[in-house]
């Protein structure tokens, strides 16, 4: 009934109706459905589109998973384009622009750059969340992977383990490439996150004189002809970012790390080899004689190593070094300079909580870093913004080729380098 009061008032009101429509056609097609048995019309049940369970099926974890990370890719690449783009367009003398009227009070040299300002800084969160990803996947592969390697022999897993211990012969069966495509990206995304230009620095001293009080402990200065150089970066911190920053200034350097990181973390090994380009190694006691016995040179290692790292709090400078003296020794055993490497900032880009030393080097000897980061407060992976990194090469210690030293040689040029340092 109600549809047939609805059509009859619009038969009464024939100006509402589209002009090819007859008010005698409304009115036949009133009283038609009046004749009508509108009680089939109450049975008629009108089906229900399942529009709502074809999206939930559709949107499917791989689905958004690709999705989103080919959207965070996009964003990282052209955020800092955009983002300079609307600092041009901002930097525009407004002289040049006629005086908007009272209809058109924004310029629309200001809304063009603050919708560029807005998606840059959109396409820079998308980049974020981008590094983000590929900081927990190489430090989350690079712990867990050994331990469900051993958990897939104890539970007789021997697909999931033939496939795991494929992963880990990898790097040992194939050269691995050194990459250097996504070396300046690398880099630059690197400097762009902590700051801008200038709040990421290396200050190289190797050219100067100075470092030692002692006659035969003159530094030499760095890159000296025919002289093997070690250099040795501090503090750990928890990523080593100007550990990175000294990598682009000398980029012949090979970093040795931990033969924990080296042999059973083959997605950290990957990661340093083919996206940053470095050439990489470890400083397990094989490793290292090999490579010093083949006089490769420049080197860098971390001497604090994990213990280092787990002592890192922001706001104070602290080194892991008085009971670290086998990098001197090879030192003098294979005629190497110690060349001492030290950032300021490393320290605060990241907060650790401090105590339970016990527990935590216990797990630090067992190649297990004991540290609880926390850094950027929505994505805590990630180190904080705006934290000035400054990365100071010093000179190149002198070290004497002494084949066999003993402890007492070791110790003496131990405190030679502290001092340096």
């Amino acid at each position: 009934m109600m549809l047939a009061a609805l059509v009859a008032r619009a038969a009464a009101r024939p100006q509402v109706v589209a002009p090819f429509v007859r008010s005698s056609k409304l009115a036949e097609c009133a009283s038609r459905v009046s004749a009508t048995s509108l009680r089939n019309f109450r049975s008629v049940s009108v089906p229900r589109v399942p529009w709502a369970a074809g999206l939930r099926s559709a949107l499917t974890p791989g689905l958004v998973f690709r999705a989103g990370g080919s959207l965070l890719l996009m964003g990282w690449a052209s955020g800092q384009g955009l983002a300079r783009s609307a600092s041009r367009c901002d930097d525009q003398e407004l002289k040049e622009v006629p005086r908007p009227s009272l209809a058109q009070k924004v310029p629309q040299t200001k809304q063009r750059g603050g919708l560029l300002r807005a998606l840059g800084t959109c396409l820079a969160v998308a980049g974020a969340l981008a590094a983000w990803g590929v900081i927990v996947g190489i430090w989350a592969g690079a712990i867990t992977l050994p331990f469900i390697f051993a958990t897939a022999l104890a539970t007789s897993r021997w697909t999931l383990a033939s496939g795991l211990g494929a992963l880990f012969a990898l790097p040992h069966v194939v050269h691995l490439p050194t990459w250097s495509l996504f070396r300046r990206p690398v880099f630059f995304g690197v400097k762009r996150w902590l700051g801008p230009e200038g709040t990421v620095r290396v200050l190289d001293f190797s050219q100067s004189e100075g470092g030692d009080s002692q006659p035969e402990a003159e530094p030499e200065p760095g890159g000296a002809a025919g002289r093997k150089q070690l250099l040795c970066y501090h503090p750990h911190g928890i990523y080593s970012l100007g550990l990175l920053t000294v990598c682009e200034e000398k980029p012949e350097l090979k970093i040795l790390s931990s033969s924990f990181l080296y042999h059973c973390a083959p997605v950290f090994r990957v990661a340093i080899s083919m996206l940053f380009g470095q050439k990489y190694g470890s400083v397990g006691r094989s490793d290292l004689t090999a490579t010093m016995k083949a006089g490769e040179s420049p080197l860098m290692l971390v001497p604090g190593g994990f213990h280092e790292a787990t002592i890192t709090c922001p706001g104070h400078e602290r080194v892991f070094l008085k009971s670290r003296r086998g990098f001197v020794k090879y030192a003098l055993r294979y005629g190497y300079d110690l060349v001492p490497c030290y950032s300021i900032g490393e320290a605060d880009l990241m907060s650790n909580p401090q105590g339970g030393w016990g527990w935590r080097f216990f797990l630090n000897a067992m190649s297990i870093p004991a540290v609880l980061p926390w850094g950027f407060p929505l994505l805590p992976l990630l180190p904080r913004r705006g934290v000035e990194l400054v990365t100071g090469i010093g000179p190149a210690v002198k070290m004497p080729l002494i084949p066999n030293p003993t402890d007492a040689d070791v110790k003496e040029h131990h405190q030679r380098y502290i001092a340096a340092l």
